[in-house]
């Protein structure tokens, strides 16, 4: 993941770029390996972006990225980055990078927002257009990668991280209330009266000529899957197969090694199944509750492991501190009701010690029945 910070404002330039400097903090633990800083028009513009180098890790391909008038901070990753360039380049557009950061600017610079119907991935960015004086952000339909924006008659703010934006507005006890009470917000909303959390695959455009903010609705692509009556459940099977085949491998693009967070369940057991497959040499991470035993699948991931051939690290949650949770509290500092994040976080604690990247399920004890609740 990588963490971005960025403003326009129409009058309070010194005030405006001195949160951007002071804020460098709030997004380094999102990306270590790199961290820059742009100013533009008199302070009136400013970006921040802190890099985890996952696709060409040159720094050739540090942000923010300039292409003509277009710059771009970005966070995430474009699983079909590789079609969508080489339809560009048939369209006469060059390339000085290997990465999907310069594939989706030239995107949106040959098809406008538009262009952003055709991505497959999880992402979260931030356009200037200077020809058109607008600014253009969004994030995926999962909403995998989190961007919230502070917005008022004369400014607006964007980042990756809440706790940047908290000090520019007081928390509402109404929406505190109403997180605490259902375990998260509704449309957009977070526990502040004046920040918002962009609402996953809509477009928000910024105009700096009018400071107006306008939001552009996409709902949810329908899609329908029509194999013929005819076919068998063996048919159905081998499709499925297809599919999840599909989608674990172009996750799996990267210039640096990647592991799979197994937990001994459906969903990263199949993860796994797939990954190894499509990647050599793959290595799983496993939690073991070792003084929760109601709770710990530990034996079983590690029997998926020995099966399909795969090297396995297991860590034990009982060494879990203090200082852990509060540095969670610290990053999120959004009220945050899933106590999956401690074993995650611990996992993921011992993995950045090896590994940049790792995969996990999400969702598929659901469709496939994980659970005696589904």
């Amino acid at each position: 993941m990588c963490g971005l910070n960025f403003y326009y404002t129409d009058t309070d330039s010194e005030n405006s770029r001195k949160w951007l400097c002071e804020n460098k903090e709030s997004i380094s633990h999102r990306g270590p390996d790199h961290y820059r800083e742009m100013f533009l028009h008199n302070n009136h513009f400013g970006f921040a972006h802190s890099r985890l180098s996952i696709l060409d890790l040159e720094p050739r391909s540090h942000q923010p990225f300039k292409y003509k008038n277009l710059i771009i901070l970005f966070n995430g990753e474009i699983y079909n980055f590789n079609e969508l360039k080489n339809d560009l380049l048939k369209m006469g557009h060059n390339f000085i990078t290997t990465s999907d950061t310069e594939v989706l600017l030239h995107l949106y610079d040959e098809w406008g927002i538009e262009g952003f119907s055709k991505l497959d991935g999880m992402y979260a960015f931030v356009i200037y257009d200077e020809d058109s004086r607008n600014i253009i952000f969004s994030r995926d339909r999962f909403g995998e990668k989190p961007l919230y924006y502070f917005y008022d008659n004369n400014s607006i703010r964007i980042s990756s991280n809440f706790r940047t934006l908290k000090p520019l507005s007081k928390i509402s006890k109404k929406l505190l209330a109403l997180n605490l009470k259902y375990g998260y917000n509704f449309n957009g909303q977070t526990i502040s009266q004046n920040i918002s959390e962009c609402i996953t695959g809509n477009i928000y455009k910024f105009s700096y000529d009018t400071n107006k903010l306008s939001i552009i609705e996409r709902p949810p692509q329908q899609q329908t899957f029509n194999l013929g009556s005819e076919l068998t459940f063996e048919d159905y099977k081998c499709h499925l197969d297809n599919l999840l085949k599909e989608s674990v491998a172009k996750t799996l693009i990267a210039d640096v090694d990647v592991g799979v967070m197994l937990s001994g369940g459906v969903d990263s057991s199949l993860l796994l199944y797939y990954a190894q497959e499509a990647r050599r040499n793959i290595k799983a991470y496993t939690i073991s509750f070792n003084n929760f035993p109601e709770f710990d699948e530990s034996g079983k991931a590690k029997q998926i492991c020995k099966e399909l051939g795969v090297n396995q690290e297991i860590i034990d949650f009982g060494k879990f501190s203090v200082d852990d949770y509060i540095k969670i509290c610290k990053n999120n500092y959004h009220p945050f009701t899933d106590t999956s994040i401690l074993p995650t976080y611990l996992i993921h604690k011992k993995i950045k010690k090896h590994l940049k990247v790792v995969i996990s399920g999400d969702g598929a004890d659901e469709l496939f029945g994980g659970y005696k609740q589904y």
